[in-house]
């Protein structure tokens, strides 16, 4: 019964993170880069502090380094680079190149713990950096585009993050590492957010879907929704549950559909698939040789 939940957790969650990219493409034409990059950060931060101050969480001073670099590839580098790719590129195009992530997650995981991997680990790695790299290329008529670079800087930086905050989760327990980064970053965000409100006031966005978008990047992408996949990964396995995230890219790609018109070429599938393929086998790599894992896996999100 457990893992059932477990399961169904999970899959709440990344359903949640798959909306994402889609919601950010949403925002930042109504409210700017900065607002939707930084104000979803710094609005997520104070929920953060008051649930922890309810609960009289003491914060955990041993680990604030781990923190601080773990929320700042998440909650800072991730929005900013991704708002950034959105302004000149579709949805559906960084869903493909973000989708990298998780194998993405397992590389960082392996350098950063010192594992030595099936040789299949590193094909399936090269492999997927070459999918990903053959469709930048492709659908920049030969080039790779400036958002794609921000698209990359984004994955990698995500990455990283995850793979750091996975090491201190499995001491402080996931949500508290998700909490206490939302809100070690409030010295930066809180005072830039509300340096914003008071230069340019409250965006007068009368679109009730871009308060929609905005406000599912806060509470599920910044927030909730890795309450929920911790959650599930505690109680239905980490292995297992988390394979749950090759579904997100899909996903990803069937709410550009919906939401933003956006169409899914052949181009663009064949590269979806490719990156899937290529990180469930990355994952499988890894898990045969390092039972248990010595990492927690981590959504690609918010």
């Amino acid at each position: 019964m457990a893992r059932s939940n477990g399961l169904v957790l999970g899959l709440a969650a990344v359903v949640g993170f798959s909306l994402t990219l889609p919601m950010v493409r949403l925002a930042v034409p109504y409210f700017g880069v900065a607002f939707v990059s930084i104000g979803r950060t710094a609005v997520a931060g104070c929920i953060a502090l008051l649930i922890l101050a309810l609960l009289r969480d003491r914060f955990p001073r041993e680990h604030t380094l781990s923190l601080v670099l773990a929320s700042a590839g998440a909650m800072i580098a991730y929005p900013v680079f991704t708002a950034l790719g959105l302004r000149h590129a579709p949805a559906i195009h960084a869903v493909v190149i973000v989708g990298f992530m998780p194998a993405l997650t397992a590389l960082f995981a392996v350098v950063r713990g010192g594992e030595r991997p099936a040789p299949s680990f590193w094909l399936a790695c090269a492999a997927g950096v070459a999918a990903v790299t053959g469709f930048a290329i492709f659908k920049g008529a030969g080039h790779l585009q400036g958002a794609d670079v921000f698209f990359a800087l984004a994955a990698l930086a995500c990455s990283y993050a995850y793979a750091e905050g996975a090491v201190t989760a499995k001491i402080l327990g996931g949500w508290r590492v998700v909490a206490w980064g939302q809100v070690l970053l409030l010295p930066l965000t809180l005072p830039m957010f509300a340096w914003m409100l008071h230069h340019d006031g409250l965006p007068h966005v009368t679109s009730p879907m871009a308060w929609l978008a905005f406000s599912d990047l806060v509470f599920i992408s910044a927030l909730f929704g890795f309450f929920l996949w911790y959650m599930g990964l505690a109680r239905g396995g980490t292995a297992r549950v988390g394979q749950l995230q090759l579904l997100q890219l899909p996903l990803s790609c069937v709410w550009c559909m919906l939401f933003l018109g956006e169409r899914l070429d052949f181009a663009t599938g064949l590269a979806a698939g490719a990156v899937v393929a290529s990180a469930l086998t990355t994952m499988l790599s890894r898990q045969a040789v390092t039972r248990p894992l010595s990492c927690v896996p981590l959504a690609s999100t918010t």
